[in-house]
């Protein structure tokens, strides 16, 4: 459990610019077939693809050469593994990469089979889970490494009331930490070998806790346990892994925004958490009809996880969830909703400023990751591979990016009629996306109800203020956001 420190809520209000003419238009410098990447590093990409074929699919990883990101050139095609159903889809068959490192022309890579049977009562069997290490451009392994050497019935831990280990995909479950190899593995714990003998890995540690996840950021691992526990160790010396702490967003101050992004096929693997400087960014998501989902920022180079900050960005709203996409790189926060991309600076990490506003035209991104000035949006496709999914390249760097002009601007405000006897429409135009709230207040300034709060794009807006159980007399209607501010005196007679 993290301790409690005094933490600060931050409002990310309106934007310095205008929406409407001066927003860029952000245009692909490149695309690659595939679903997922898997590894994005020193100019080196390995992404995770797929054909489809009759009664069944391949996937596959391609290892991609970026060092000329508006080409990038294909230096491997490996590990095809198999995935089909019987001719009653009652039984379906996979083999599936789970995560991958690249480094020295070995691709290191977590590999897994899974069956599950029936369609009206289904149960699953996972195995073996494996680590390989494949030499590029060659068909040549080094080695494999058994986690899981055999069929497992995924469904036991449920009977048990755990939770059920159903990462066997292991996504984010490889990490290279100097001559080390970190694998998380879900309900069997975490693994760390020493590989300084490419030849012959060993291990020299072992963690057992539940590790869905796993992220390193500096010399802290941290390990996802379920919906709302991350785990915190102090990997310094790899061979004695230190628990440091934990987070468990489950606290009665955050039931507000009800539950996690904790989806491993949807949100958590591709948007769950970022890291800056000694800071670890952890999205929420709600319901439609609940408060607004906000990113919260915990300390992590403390001795223990703590709680400093909580901020509010754009969201996506799919109907029955509201929730946050994004990710952090280039010293700048990215998110992303309907067709914008709003990017913000970290000069200040618990209070980022938007820096400018940028449209673009993109499927419903399923990852984000900000590197080498450049924006990774992938898309998954389906399930059964036939839209194997789009990786999309955008440029982010200076050359790019226009930032909102730092110049001051006048919020508009009327309401109509005034004076009025029950109700009264407010009219408001905002020049430029942002967060703004309409008050009501009396003359001596106490708040009487608030009419609205929360993100707003650029337009015109209405809202209702109903005076029905209001005495006659004097109020004055507020609209704020950003550094402008309008104000205008209402009159209620009875």
């Amino acid at each position: 459990m993290f301790r409690m420190k005094p933490w600060v809520i931050v409002t990310l209000l309106a934007p310095m610019g205008a929406l409407a003419q001066d927003t860029l238009a952000l245009r692909p410098i490149a695309t690659l077939p595939g679903s997922e990447i898997l590894f994005l590093e020193n100019h080196q990409a390995a992404v995770r693809a797929s054909e489809r074929g009759h009664g069944s699919f391949t996937r596959y990883l391609d290892v991609y050469d970026l060092s000329d990101s508006t080409a990038p050139r294909r230096i491997d095609h490996c590990l095809e593994m198999w995935a089909g159903w019987d001719d009653f889809h009652e039984t379906v068959y996979y083999q599936v990469q789970g995560d991958a490192v690249l480094e020295d022309s070995i691709l290191y890579v977590t590999l897994n089979n899974e069956v599950n049977h029936g369609s009206i009562d289904p149960f699953t069997f996972i195995g073996p889970l494996t680590v390989k290490a494949h030499v590029i451009g060659t068909d040549r392994d080094l080695w494999d490494i058994a986690i899981l050497d055999s069929l497992y019935d995924a469904e036991e831990d449920s009977a048990s009331g755990e939770y059920r280990p159903a990462n066997y995909l292991l996504p984010r479950s490889l990490i290279r930490y100097g001559d080390y190899l970190i694998v998380a593995a879900g309900s069997w714990g975490v693994r760390i070998y020493d590989i300084s003998d490419r030849m012959s890995p060993t291990q020299v540690a072992q963690i057992d806790t539940v590790a869905k996840i796993a992220s390193l950021w500096l010399d802290v691992l941290v390990l996802v346990r379920n919906e709302f526990c991350f785990d915190v160790f102090d990997i310094s010396d790899p061979t004695n892994p230190e628990a440091v702490g934990s987070i468990d967003v489950s606290e009665e101050r955050l039931r507000e925004v009800n539950l996690m992004q904790t989806s491993l096929y949807g949100f958590m693997s591709p948007a769950c958490y970022s890291f800056y400087g000694d800071f670890m960014y952890v999205p929420t998501c709600t319901r439609t009809g609940q408060a607004d989902p906000q990113i919260v920022v915990f300390d992590i180079k403390d001795d223990e996880p703590t709680e400093v900050a909580r901020f509010a960005v754009p969201f996506w709203n799919s109907g029955s969830y509201k929730y946050i996409r994004f990710t952090i790189g280039n010293g700048r926060l990215y998110t992303i909703h309907q067709n914008l991309l709003d990017i913000y600076e970290l000069e200040d990490p618990l209070s980022p400023r938007l820096l400018t506003t940028m449209t673009f035209d993109a499927h419903d991104s399923d990852q984000m990751i900000a590197q080498d000035n450049q924006l990774y949006l992938s898309y998954g496709g389906d399930n059964w591979g036939s839209d194997s999914g789009l990786v999309t390249i955008y440029n982010v760097g200076p050359n790019s990016v226009r930032p909102f002009p730092l110049t001051p601007y006048t919020l508009s405000l009327s309401p109509f009629p005034n004076p009025f006897n029950s109700s009264a429409t407010i009219s408001y135009t905002l020049p430029r996306p942002g967060r703004y709230a309409l008050d009501v207040v009396d003359i001596s300034g106490r708040l009487v109800t608030r009419l609205s709060d929360g993100w707003k794009e650029a337009g015109s807006y209405r809202s209702v203020f109903q005076g029905d159980e209001l005495p006659s007399g004097t109020f004055m209607i507020r609209l704020e956001g950003g550094s402008a501010s309008a104000a205008q005196r209402i009159e209620l007679v009875k």
